[in-house]
């Protein structure tokens, strides 16, 4: 059953007075039995802190919604599908819990939160198709295939297919509003970002090799934040030298001009590493470091 704002704000006062007891029963029942202790390994933060960000996740992305019509298809889809569905949105939740831990979910208020947020996380998921560059919207259009596949309804299978790229919406968000800008804006600069220098691939290629031991996923874990950060600061300094309603793409081409000796040493080094498999974190750790070298660079002054 939705909770509305009001009962998830006065349930988590009383998760964070009573302990981590009832911060499974915020969160297990929908992401699973592991959601909040990995969280806490990866994190050091409290168990009520990740609950009040995973209820902060949850009402941004209207995820009761999905879970809602997820249940509705009990019977009547192969369960399949409805798993491969589910796990889509655990994963955006994993992530969005993340981010609010890390902005101050911990200490702000939860429907202060939530109304910063939710407003522009529904309009990027309702009008990725106009937002998202084209091969963003092929790759949307190849997972909702695969879950039509499943058993899958078709306009349920394509909202589930844009979660992952909302995976960025906080900082998408934020980026917005300290711009002043419409956050259709603010995504088309990160997202153009992302696909000059093939962020999203660099971050799919860490995220394969989570494999390993209790270090291994730290590490793989640390460096995917970093990743995002990076092109959270290319892209505010692309937006910082745009003109007035110009495009994204002309915005970043005037920006890589700008600073072109910087991003051709880290093409050079992006290139390198595109022309072999990736299958080290060290390769990943230097292709960050490049990119944290070139945002320093580029990045304001003094």
């Amino acid at each position: 059953m939705s909770v509305s704002l009001r009962s998830s704000a006065s349930y988590v006062t009383s998760t964070i007075s009573s302990g981590p007891s009832l911060t499974r029963r915020v969160s297990v029942n929908r992401c699973g039995a592991t959601f909040v202790p990995e969280l806490v390994e990866r994190t050091g933060m409290a168990a009520p802190l990740i609950a009040r960000a995973f209820v902060v996740a949850r009402e941004v992305f209207a995820l009761e919604q999905l879970w809602a019509e997820i249940e509705a298809l009990d019977g009547k889809v192969p369960a399949a599908a409805q798993m491969a569905m589910l796990h889509d949105i655990t994963a955006l939740c994993a992530r969005a819990t993340l981010w609010f831990l890390r902005q101050g979910a911990k200490d702000a208020d939860i429907a202060a939160l939530v109304a910063e947020f939710r407003d522009d996380a529904i309009l990027l998921a309702r009008d990725a198709e106009k937002i998202l560059p084209e091969h963003y919207i092929r790759d949307l259009r190849e997972r909702a295939g695969r879950l039509v596949a499943l058993g899958a309804p078709e306009a349920l299978a394509r909202r589930i297919a844009g979660l992952v790229n909302l995976y960025s919406a906080g900082d998408i968000v934020r980026l917005a509003k300290e711009r002043k800008l419409r956050v259709a804006e603010a995504a088309g600069a990160y997202y153009a970002v992302g696909t000059r220098f093939r962020l999203g691939r660099l971050r799919a290629a860490c995220e394969a090799m989570d494999a390993g031991g209790h270090w291994q996923k730290l590490a793989v874990g640390a460096l995917v934040e970093e990743i995002f950060g990076h092109q959270l600061a290319l892209a505010d300094q692309t937006l910082r030298g745009a003109k007035k309603d110009e495009a994204p793409a002309a915005a970043l081409a005037r920006w890589l001009a700008d600073f072109a000796p910087s991003v051709a040493q880290a093409e050079a080094i992006l290139s390198e590493l595109w022309a072999a498999p990736i299958d080290d974190l060290a390769q990943v750790a230097v292709a960050s470091r490049q990119l944290r070298a070139l945002a320093q660079a580029a990045g304001p002054k003094g």
